[in-house]
């Protein structure tokens, strides 16, 4: 948590390093844009490679690379003398680097060393950075009126450096078989004990692969990262047409940010809850109600137009948005294992990046089709959530997932 809040809170607080940024080297809103966006796909595109060295190679030593990377890149940003400098070191070295050092990498990591609770870990693990950004941004608003916003970026790095780092050196492990332990911290078993550093066998389900390919064997990968993909495509608290929605109905950036930030603490409490659902009922239920949710706030928009119908949306998008990534990716790990968990999550980010990407573009050609009206692309984000609802009840998750395995006892 400590390492992962370090490593966003760089990230989440870019949007307010971008008028002194704009300031100091005469950029657009177009070149920030750039900067940023070039981060997002440099983010979805290494995922995959970071998650492979991960699986294959020392993973402690992976994560923290990636952590020292990702601030000595931030303490770069503070001597930066051009756009392409920023650009290089925001949008390249410290992008690449921070799905290592944050959910990427350390939720694999830690899904080896919990079963009985995966979830709601899990849930924690993505949800603390959330809260934590409410306040890294002010202090860092604080910093830059206080100071410049090269020493901020410094303080920053300083803090993944000799905080996040150092932590990471002191307490991360590979697997809890390094301390003679097994997930939960249950002893090992005596046919265990000479072999350590690797995966206890029963915790694997029927589907469960040591090479990352061999998932794609089975059709149930392709629905999951399907809906991972429709996820990015169809998000409504990123949409285009909702954001345009929400600011013919507001009219106010105050109140835009008021919606905001339901989103942001309703996402908190839905991915605490939602992992502890998760752990007490089925999980492919849990993910089809949340998806469910996410059509059904997209379809409150268009005939309640009020600021109470905005805050119904918010809270119900916030609350099934998180969870629903969360739980698709617990499903993974319980269906194919721990041994190539890393790459099969990073490939499953990288759907959801590329339907991100192609999410707004479409929704604007629609918008655009139909003379300016946002019902129909608001619409057809609602159909294709309920459309992955359905293939999500249609895993067969008792038979292949290593959670219902261990309950029966393999």
């Amino acid at each position: 948590m400590i390492i992962s809040t370090a490593a966003v809170g760089v990230r989440d607080s870019f949007s307010t390093f971008a008028l002194p940024l704009s300031a100091s080297f005469g950029l657009s809103a177009a070149q920030l844009g750039i900067t940023y966006s070039i981060g997002i796909l440099m983010g979805g595109f290494t995922q995959p490679i970071l998650g492979y060295l991960f699986d294959r190679f020392n993973s402690r030593r992976v994560i923290l690379i990636n952590v020292a990377v990702a601030g000595l890149a931030t303490v770069g940003l503070s001597i930066a003398s051009d756009w392409w400098h920023v650009l290089f070191l925001y949008g390249v070295m410290y992008s690449a680097a921070l799905g290592g050092a944050s959910f990427g990498l350390l939720g694999p990591l830690t899904a080896r060393w919990f079963l009985k609770r995966r979830a709601l870990v899990l849930a924690l693990l993505m949800a603390v950075p959330t809260v934590g950004s409410i306040f890294v941004t002010p202090t860092v608003s604080s910093l830059l009126i206080t100071y410049r916003w090269r020493e901020a970026y410094i303080v920053l790095g300083t803090v993944l450096l000799f905080l996040a780092l150092p932590v990471g050196l002191k307490f991360l492990r590979n697997w809890p078989s390094e301390m003679g332990l097994r997930a939960d911290g249950e002893p090992e078993w005596p046919a265990e004990a000479p072999i350590r550093g690797d995966a206890p066998v029963g915790e694997y389900g029927r589907l469960g692969v040591v090479s990352w390919w061999r998932a794609f064997r089975s059709p149930l990968i392709w629905v999951l990262l399907l809906v991972f993909a429709i996820g990015g495509f169809a998000d409504p608290i990123n949409s285009a047409p909702v954001s345009w929605l929400v600011l013919e109905l507001t009219g106010s950036l105050g109140l835009i940010g008021i919606v905001n930030t339901v989103t942001v603490v309703a996402s908190v409490i839905g991915a605490v809850a939602g992992g502890w659902l998760a752990d007490r009922f089925p999980r492919k239920k849990v993910l089809a109600i949340a998806l469910l949710a996410q059509g059904i706030a997209l379809l409150v928009l268009v005939p309640v137009q009020t600021f109470a119908g905005l805050l119904l949306f918010a809270v119900l998008a916030g609350l099934s948005g998180t969870a629903g990534v969360l739980i698709a990716l617990v499903l993974i790990a319980d269906i194919y294992g721990l041994h190539a968990l890393a790459t099969l999550w990073g490939i499953a980010f990288l759907f959801n990046a590329i339907g991100r990407v192609t999410g707004p573009v479409s929704a604007g050609l629609a918008i655009e089709f139909t003379g300016g009206s946002v019902v129909l692309a608001i619409a057809a984000s609602s159909l294709l959530f309920i459309l992955a609802s359905i293939m999500i009840l249609a895993v067969d998750e008792r038979k292949y997932s290593a959670r219902h395995q261990a309950a029966t006892g393999g």
